[in-house]
């Protein structure tokens, strides 16, 4: 018996991203600064949003939140995520959010507002190696935590692992930046990741993190059998990882 494989929806809801955007311009007036699609589909399964929204106002306040919610609402039932933020916030708290900030960076699309108000959108690579450490043992503090609480249920696991590989695919990308470590041309694409992932893990731990990504990207299939041993592969990767992050 496999592990429910189900791809997602056709689509990436680039008409719809725009629309919104265009209509949340025009009821803002004065306050709306930017719009952005961003995000990929990686790992996202077909009852996930399509697409996000990220929308720059020039400061969050309950008058604007009042004239956004509506549109918030209209743009979840087409299946786009709405994110609202200033500017300002999203340049002082880069470090901060790393798998945001590396996501923004790699997939941004600006949609309406004139110039990219996020171009010198950046990471610190001093900063970033504490930051992507903390979120690494986060992700496997949350893993555990789902191994314990399953029981005999098997499909929350590979529910788990995927939702921990969409993170992962931006934090390894943070971890060879703090390690200085060459980074691929094209960083959120899975492979390359893992190709340039040796310098700083070895070849050891590689063929797990292939693994996964493929499984998180709906490329490969785990027999139910298998799951809670590579669960285990994955936890013990995981924790490699961050005791070379931690000791740079």
């Amino acid at each position: 018996m496999t592990i429910a494989h189900e791809q997602p929806q056709d689509g990436d809801g680039s008409a719809d991203c725009r629309q919104i955007a265009v209509e949340l311009r025009d009821a803002l007036g004065v306050r709306f600064v930017a719009a952005y699609r961003f995000g990929s589909t990686f790992g996202r399964g077909p009852k996930a949003s399509r697409a996000r929204v990220l929308l720059l106002i020039d400061r969050i306040d309950r008058a604007v939140l009042d004239a956004i919610s509506p549109l918030a609402h209209a743009a979840k039932s087409r299946q786009v995520q709405l994110r609202v933020d200033t500017a300002e916030a999203l340049l002082a708290s880069a470090d901060a959010f790393p798998v945001m900030t590396l996501e923004l960076i790699a997939t941004r699309e600006l949609l309406a507002g004139g110039s990219d108000p996020l171009d010198e959108l950046a990471v610190d690579a001093a900063r970033l190696r504490l930051r992507v450490e903390q979120n690494l043992r986060v992700i496997h503090r949350e893993l555990v935590q789902t191994y314990l609480e399953v029981g005999d249920r098997l499909q929350p696991l590979a529910s788990e692992l995927r939702r921990a590989a969409r993170k992962l695919l931006y934090l390894l990308e943070g971890a060879l930046i703090a390690a200085d470590a060459a980074l691929p041309s094209t960083p959120v694409q899975p492979g390359a990741l893992v190709d340039a992932l040796a310098a700083l893990v070895g070849d050891e731990d590689l063929a797990v993190w292939r693994k996964l990504l493929s499984f998180a990207s709906y490329d490969e299939i785990i027999d139910r059998d298998e799951l809670a041993d590579f669960f285990s592969e994955v936890l013990a990767a995981l924790d490699k990882l961050v005791g070379i992050i931690d000791a740079l």
